[in-house]
């Protein structure tokens, strides 16, 4: 590697025609995305015909109960969590390999997206909505509490983020946007929309439709995110030693 007099990159590198990434490694993000959807739909079909015409209660009902826990939706779901926290990772060594700034802002959400994915697991925020129904007296359904804490959380995480997200580029940006905006209309919007059915008494099909709902927000969401992450990992990779990005990421 060696930079001309004139301060102008002399290798295919610098010059920003390195390969992109995902290419060299014979990673395919198109049909990654796509086997995403493919399954989210799937899950998406299999656990509402069991919240519908198939609630006896039975193991195989668990087994794809979209609310479920330690079944193969939250698997799943954990899974493609963890795939996008690593990703988010990546996107920062990358952009810290390529001389840019906002390592640490990437290393928040994947922090964010590793602890979704845990919670996911562990059922974390069962836990903090007994607290926080007891804290703040929201009355009702206390299952629905803990959106106040974490709301709250993303609020001041998007108010701490702000300046990196926009700094990315324009694609990454709106892909992230989109992805946050339908993934917590699922998972906070729609649970308040069930706690208020909760408790109307009319808690049958429109709730249940509601769950079968927000879990596929949540699912295509993060399957979404992966996307824009691999998309975002490809562009950086082509970026030239100086961070100066090519004209199709920019």
């Amino acid at each position: 590697m060696s930079i001309s007099p004139g301060g102008t990159a002399d290798s295919a590198d610098e010059r920003g025609d390195a390969p992109a990434v995902l290419a060299a490694l014979g990673v395919d993000r198109s049909a990654v995305v796509r086997s995403l959807y493919a399954a989210c739909l799937l899950l998406t079909i299999v656990g509402g015909v069991a919240e519908w015409l198939w609630d006896d209660g039975g193991w195989k009902y668990r087994f794809v109960q979209l609310n479920g826990e330690a079944n193969l939706p939250t698997w799943y779901s954990t899974s493609q969590l963890s795939l996008a926290a690593v990703l988010a990772w990546v996107c920062g060594s990358f952009g810290r390999l390529r001389g840019l700034s906002g390592g640490w802002a990437w290393r928040i959400v994947a922090a964010a997206l590793a602890f979704v994915s845990l919670d996911e697991v562990g059922q974390v925020h069962e836990r903090v909505s007994t607290y926080a129904d007891r804290w703040l007296a929201t009355g009702g359904p206390d299952w629905w509490a803990w959106t106040i804490p974490y709301g709250t959380a993303g609020v001041l995480g998007a108010f701490l983020l702000r300046s990196w997200w926009r700094s990315l580029p324009t694609p990454t940006r709106r892909s992230f946007l989109v992805g946050a905006v339908v993934f917590a209309s699922g998972a906070i919007g729609l649970e308040l929309a069930e706690a208020a059915f909760a408790s109307t008494e009319e808690y049958e099909f429109i709730p249940v439709t509601m769950t079968v709902v927000e879990e596929a927000f949540e699912m295509f969401a993060v399957a979404y995110v992966i996307g824009a992450l691999l998309a975002h990992i490809d562009g950086v990779s082509r970026l030239t030693i100086g961070g100066v990005p090519r004209a199709d990421i920019a």
